[in-house]
This record gives structure tokens, C-alpha cells and sequence, in this order.
């Protein structure tokens, strides 16, 4: 069994081999180096974020809250591939995707959309002849599928078995915004929260920008678990067992040498896009500590 063949075997199984299975999509792993590299970072997401998931805690709802600093692939290993696999795992249940606009959720929709089509072979699942819609689709079966929405489009109709919230917060200027705060928070209460069932999981990933952003808000919920994934290592109780001063995705290129030269070029300016300081939104974006202008 060459490489290729075992890792698609293991896809079935296997987040993670699923994961660099179809972002790999097309590669001969015997002439070819992957496209997307393996990291300790990726691998620890995917596990994470699977073992979450097939967890039966008995409690109402379960969340998981991730903060990951900005290019660092949370979205290509999670909202654009876990929908798929998790609908192979799990072909009756339904997934719901909210994101800060409603172009960004239909580009997440279609590539899981696109993900069952190419490889639902893995789970003897396929996508719906009816389903048309990248935001709104249906497995063959009528039963599973996903939805995906912009935040603040209004999340109506089905419930979720698993719900993905992507980036809530589309910039500094949104993040700075008291009535943007409010208009998510609102929606999540009225909207999102009206979708879970007995049993959902739901994922909270995103950049962090304003301590009173939806993880700010959802951190202290008892059914809560947070990950702070920090960019430069400065916590002792570190996700990934680093030391301090070590990167979180080297292997990318991102290591501690980079890091250093990005954060010096980022602090030296007054400011970057939407007025904030360089020392405060690297602490906020890359190292998950927001802290209010005062």
C-alpha cells in the first residue's frame, strides 16, 4: 500500500488524515512534496477539535472557543472541511455555519459543498440532485446537510448538531463598534442559540480584536472550553506543551525569526487600519490578549 492509498484509508477515520487528504487534493505524495505542509499546530486543531465533538459529556450543549492568530489556516482546516467530514461521520445530522458576512459564509458552504462531492465516495455519501444553493444543501438522503449565513443575515429554520461561528468580527472598525458588539451578541441570543438541541456542539473560532468580542462574551459560559493559541509562546500553560518564545506554526515559515521581524515592523508604525496602536493589536491578534484603549 503506497502512502497515498494508506492516507486515504485513513481518511475515513481520521480528521486530520482527512483534512490533508483534501487540501492536498491532486498530489502524488511519491514524486511531490504535499501542497499544504504538515504542522504540530494543524494536527493538534484537528485532534482537538474532533475529540470536542465525539465527546458525550451529557451536558445541554458543549462549546469549544478557539482564539488563533490571523494566516494560520483555522479556516482551511475547519469551517472549509470539518462540515464534510463530520456529514461522512454522521450522514443525518445537520450543520449550521455563521460568519461575518454572507460571502465569506457562502465561499466556507461551497467548499465543504464541493468536499462532499469529491470525496463523500470515503462515507458512501453524496450531495443532494436538488441542492443548487452553496449556502443551503442537503445530502442524497434529505437529511443531513448545512447551512451557512452571514452573522447578522438571521439564522432561521433547521436546527444544528454542530454549529461553526468563523470570524464573527470582520475588522478593527467593527471590532471598535459597541452596536456591532451588540447586533452579534443579540443575533447569537435570539437567532443562533435557537438552534441548538439537546447534545449540539458548537465551535467559536476566531481572530481576537475587542475583549468584548463573542468569545469575550462566551468564555465564562459553564459549558464553555477556551484554547488561546498565542503566535509567539509567553503562557505556561501552553495548548501545544511550547516553550516560551516558540511559534506556533514554524513549519509555514512563521517561526520565531519572522514573528519577531513582523511584530518590530507592525509596532513601529502610530497606527494600522482603524486607529490602533501596533503594540495593541499584536498583543489582541496574534497573541489573543485584548485590551481596551484605556
Amino acid at each position: 500500500m503506497n502512502s497515498e492509498k494508506a492516507i486515504t484509508e485513513l481518511a475515513r477515520s481520521d480528521y486530520y488524515a482527512y483534512t490533508f487528504l483534501c487540501l492536498n487534493e491532486g498530489i502524488d505524495f511519491s514524486k511531490e512534496p504535499p501542497r499544504i505542509k504538515s504542522t504540530k499546530f494543524h494536527k493538534w486543531l484537528c485532534k482537538t477539535v474532533w475529540d470536542f465533538i465525539t465527546t458525550e459529556t451529557g451536558d445541554p450543549y458543549n462549546m469549544l472557543l478557539l482564539s488563533v492568530p490571523p494566516q494560520h489556516g483555522k479556516s482551511l482546516h475547519i469551517t472549509e472541511t470539518l462540515p464534510s467530514f463530520f456529514l461522512g461521520r454522521y450522514p443525518e445530522k445537520r450543520v449550521i455555519e455563521a460568519s461575518y458576512g454572507q460571502d465569506l459564509a457562502q465561499k466556507f458552504g461551497r467548499a465543504n459543498k464541493n468536499k462532499v462531492k469529491k470525496f463523500g465516495y470515503l462515507f458512501g455519501i453524496s450531495v443532494s440532485n436538488d441542492a443548487k444553493s452553496a449556502v443551503d444543501w442537503k445530502l442524497s438522503n434529505g437529511i443531513g446537510g448545512m447551512i451557512s449565513r452571514g452573522i447578522l443575515s438571521g439564522i432561521t429554520g433547521r436546527s444544528g448538531d454542530l454549529i461553526i461561528v468563523d470570524d464573527p468580527i470582520k475588522n478593527s472598525e467593527e471590532a471598535g463598534s459597541q452596536k456591532i458588539r451588540d447586533k452579534i451578541w443579540e443575533e447569537w441570543q435570539t437567532s443562533i442559540s435557537s438552534r441548538i438541541q439537546a447534545g449540539t456542539k458548537i465551535i467559536v473560532i476566531q481572530t481576537r480584536w475587542h475583549e468584548d468580542d463573542l468569545i469575550g462574551r462566551l468564555k465564562d459560559d459553564p459549558y464553555a472550553i477556551y484554547y488561546n493559541l498565542e503566535a509567539v509562546c509567553e503562557s505556561p500553560n501552553d495548548p501545544l506543551g511550547r516553550e516560551f518564545g516558540e511559534a506556533l506554526c514554524p513549519e509555514i515559515g512563521k517561526d520565531e525569526r519572522w514573528l519577531l521581524n513582523f511584530k518590530e515592523a507592525l509596532c513601529r508604525g502610530e497606527a494600522n487600519e482603524g486607529g490602533e496602536s501596533g503594540q495593541r493589536a499584536w498583543e489582541a491578534l496574534y497573541q489573543g490578549h485584548p485590551t481596551s484603549k484605556e
